[in-house]
């Protein structure tokens, strides 16, 4: 099953903050939440975004990539800026 070799949104935010286990679960900055959370909200978006193109109607697929794209180029500013 294709969900089960995905990474959790705490895996990929160890790897782009690259902070440890431990750090992670008592870290209480709001950077670290707001951090998590738009890991988060892109991973949600890019797998949605597969998922529309490879099942979805042929028609479908570029607005959606369109969308997509610049979800994802927001949600990177976002974490720029944070």
């Amino acid at each position: 099953m294709l969900v089960t070799v995905l990474p959790s949104a705490r895996v990929i935010a160890h790897r782009c903050c690259g902070v440890r286990s431990k750090t992670w679960q008592r870290s209480r900055s709001p950077l670290a939440g707001v951090t998590s959370i738009i890991i988060a909200a892109l991973a949600n978006t890019l797998v949605k975004c597969g998922m529309v193109v490879a099942l979805g109607a042929p028609g479908l697929r570029r607005p959606i990539l369109g969308a997509t794209a610049a979800i994802v180029g927001s949600g990177l500013l976002a974490l720029w800026l944070a």
